[in-house]
């Protein structure tokens, strides 16, 4: 299940059901389209298309690992004066 067919029967929303079904059946069916290429493609063709998408999520993953911030100190509470 998708979270918005869980929000949509947890609020009584028939909207955010629909939304929740159709999304899932979309991506149901986008599934079933790839598994579909992926039996008619050659074995090299999908270990190549496995390790391209696996280079780009790497490398989407590249600036976060990059850019290193100095640590800020974060205040939890403070208190100005006594009591």
């Amino acid at each position: 299940k998708s979270n918005w067919h869980y929000y949509g029967q947890f609020r009584n929303n028939a909207s955010l059901i629909l939304i929740g079904a159709l999304s899932s059946a979309v991506l149901a069916i986008a599934f079933n389209f790839l598994l579909k290429v992926m039996e008619k493609a050659k074995l090299r063709t999908i270990f190549s298309g496995f390790a391209l998408v696996a280079l780009l999520l790497g490398l989407s993953y590249s600036p976060a690992l990059l850019v290193q911030k100095e640590k800020e100190n974060l205040v939890i509470a403070g208190k100005i004066g006594p009591e």
